[in-house]
């Protein structure tokens, strides 16, 4: 089995788990072609086309995750098919939860979960599940 499945399917199922802990909807679409993993549905009504990612290894001192997609990982992910980001730092169990605009055209993101009062660019975004109830989006 291709590992990188194995862990994508992980990453999706503990999402759905996060989420449903915070008394979120998720629905799954069909088919892991679509720019989508799930959509979340708040208890508003308003729905989120959520894009997940994860990443089980610290780089230096840092979670990476990539932003790219297919095969060979050329492709940019495209900010207007998704509206959120759920990056997961799977070492550490905890979610990042960014809106998709800020992320246009960047490769990866850097996470620092095991640095208490991190002033990384997306670590305001650390377990940010009220994204969900945003008038934003």
């Amino acid at each position: 089995m291709n590992q990188n499945k194995a862990a994508g399917a992980y990453y999706e199922a503990a999402f759905r788990a996060s989420a449903m802990a915070h008394h979120l909807h998720i629905y799954d679409p069909v088919g892991d072609y679509l720019p989508v993993d799930v959509i979340v549905q708040n208890n508003g009504g308003k729905l989120f086309r959520v894009q997940i990612r994860g990443s089980r290894f610290m780089n230096k001192d840092g979670v990476r995750i990539s932003l790219r997609t297919g095969a060979k990982k050329k492709a940019y992910l495209s900010c207007s098919t998704y509206d959120i980001l759920a990056a997961y730092a799977a070492e550490y169990n905890d979610w990042y939860l960014i809106p998709s605009s800020p992320l246009d055209g960047l490769n990866n993101v850097k996470l620092y979960p095991h640095v208490e009062k991190s002033r990384g660019q997306w670590e305001k975004f650390k377990e940010n599940w009220d994204i969900f109830n945003a008038s934003w989006a």
